[in-house]
This record gives C-alpha cells, structure tokens and sequence, in this order.
C-alpha cells in the first residue's frame, strides 16, 4: 500500500513550513462496514512544529532609547509618505540612575628598594686607608719580647718553614711578635684614656717577673704558637689586671678564660696538621729576660687585598711594671 505524506495545514508561517516534518501515513483499506483497521493502516497524529528561540533583541529598551516620530506628510508640502523620518528630543528615562562611585583599593607601600647594581669593569685594588665607622682603634695588651728573644725564634721559625707543607700556612710577621694579655678589639676614642688610667695602675700593682721562650703548641687546626717559661703566675695575674682594667673602662670584651702565655707563629685557613712542628718546637729553649713593662698596641689590618700581606702594629702607650716605675693613683 502506497505512502502519502501529510502536508501542513494552511495558514502555517514560512519559517514553520521550512521546519515542518512530513508525516508519512497509510491510507486506510477499503474494508466492509463494521470491519476493524489494523494499528499499521491507523492514520498517525501529526507532529507539532517546534518553536524557534527568540531573537536577542540588539536595541535598547524603549525606556532608554529616543522616541523617534515620522512626520507628518502634511508638514513638507511636496513630500511623500515614505521621506526620512527627521529625529526629534529624546525623551527623558523613566528610571534615574544614580552615580556610582569607584574607589581604587589602598596601595601598600613598603620600603624602598635598593637599586640594581650593574657590575662594572675591575680594576686593580688600591691601597686606602679604612677608619672604623666608631672613630676607634683597634687594641690590646701586650708583652714585647726583646730583640735577642725574637733572632733566636726566628731561626727555629727558619727550620720549620722548611718542612713538608708548611708553604700553606701563614707565617706571622716577625716585628709583630708579642705575647697577647688581652684583647679589647676596636675601642671608641672616648674609652681610650680611661682605658689607659686603668692600664697604668694594673702595671704598677704588678712586679717585673722572668719569662723566656720555651717549646709550642697549637690551637686546634688553625694556629701554631711558641710558649714561655718563667713566672708563668706573674704573667697570668698580669693578663686578669689587664683583662679587669677593659671591663671596667666600658670595652665590650668576651668571656674571661684561662690564661695561656702564646706567641703565634703560623696560621692555617685550612685544617692543618700541627704535630710534627709541635714537636720541632718541643727542644726550643730561648735566652730568658726580666718583663719590666706593659705595653697598648694598635693593630692596623691589612686593606691593600696584597697576598700574605701581615698586619702592622704600633705601640699606643706603656707604663713600667712595679712601684719604682712612678707614683699611680690607687684605687682602680
């Protein structure tokens, strides 16, 4: 039995009629009155067209758009219905729209950044002289070995730079050979005289003593020294007075120690080894001498940047051991 397509009925848009889907039935069998028709031969129900979306709207609203108005064909006389409409005063929104008010959030501000540095060619280092930030020196208190104690050092010191290994190390320089009572470290100058005052009454409460250079040692890995004999006691005592007379004068010095009497010798950036010039030193018995003065020295650190360049030290001021060197104040 043949197909045949249901049309739409009339009056249906052409954009519908486009989208219209044909229903294909079968027309119904001529059959005796009375007779059923099977479910195949049923005529269907036909499909609804489905409605297309709105299209969005690209115009504003009437409320907010200007009312235009044809004129009238009366107004020009000689023109026709059709003539371009001419734009007449907008006419005000229905709704006011109240003014909003942006406010841009706070900037953090931090503290400035340094500027970027931009390397620039090297050139060679040039000697300048430093001074402290503090406007102070750089100071201690000392024993100085006499010149006859210092040539006998100095050539055992000759056979020790000749052992294996001992062009890495750092030899000291041998006009700054001394024997270290108390380091203060860098000192305002307004301390200076009072430190001084204090000094000069540790030296008059102190007797010369004996002392000599005698055998090594070392300070772990990094430091190779000479040691002394004698009055070690006297020594010591002397050492507590100078240490006591930098606390007292306001020096910020670090905790107190045991006093060991030293000369260095040698120093190592590196973990050295020690021992074999420890024992080398260990037969060194030196001529002895009687210490009859306490010195304040200055040591000016090397700032040339010159390999293996050694510190240069002045003596400040020294006061006599004893009560023959001059009448002090007591009291300190």
């Amino acid at each position: 039995m043949p197909l045949s397509a249901r049309r739409p009925p009339p009056g249906v848009p052409p954009s519908v009629r486009a989208a219209w889907r044909p229903v294909f039935t079968r027309p119904a069998a001529s059959a005796a009155p009375g007779a059923s028709v099977p479910a195949s031969t049923r005529p269907r129900r036909p499909v609804r067209a489905r409605r297309l979306p709105p299209v969005p709207r690209r115009c504003p609203p009437a409320a907010v758009r200007p009312a235009l108005k044809r004129p009238a064909a009366s107004a020009v006389p000689g023109a026709s219905a059709r003539a371009s409409p001419a734009p007449t005063t907008a006419l005000a929104p229905t709704t006011a729209l109240a003014p909003v008010t942006v406010t841009a959030p706070a900037r953090v501000t931090g503290p400035p950044k340094a500027p970027r540095m931009i390397p620039g060619p090297r050139y060679p280092r040039v000697p300048v002289a430093v001074p402290w930030e503090g406007g102070g020196m750089r100071l201690f208190a000392a024993v100085l070995p006499p010149a006859d104690a210092v040539r006998e050092l100095a050539r055992e010191v000759d056979l020790l730079q000749r052992m294996p290994g001992a062009d890495a190390l750092r030899w000291t320089g041998r006009p700054g050979w001394h024997f270290t009572l108390a380091f203060y470290g860098e000192v305002a100058e307004e301390i200076v005289p009072d430190l001084e005052e204090r000094l000069g009454r540790a030296a008059h409460r102190t007797e010369p003593f004996p002392l000599s250079l005698h055998g090594g040692g070392h300070f772990g890995d990094r430091a190779l020294w000479a040691g002394a004999a004698g009055d070690r006691e006297t020594m010591r005592l002397l050492a507590d007075r100078a240490g006591a007379a930098g606390r007292k004068a306001g020096v910020a010095m670090e905790e107190h120690r045991h006093y060991r009497p030293h000369l260095t010798v040698a120093r190592s950036r590196a973990s050295a080894d020690f021992k074999p010039y420890v024992a080398a030193l260990d037969a060194f018995a030196g001529t002895g001498w009687t210490v009859r003065e306490l010195c304040l020295v200055r040591s000016n650190l090397p700032v040339s940047g010159v390999p293996r360049e050694q510190p240069r030290y002045e003596t400040v001021a020294s006061w006599p051991l004893g009560a023959g060197g001059g009448t002090v104040p007591a009291g300190g």
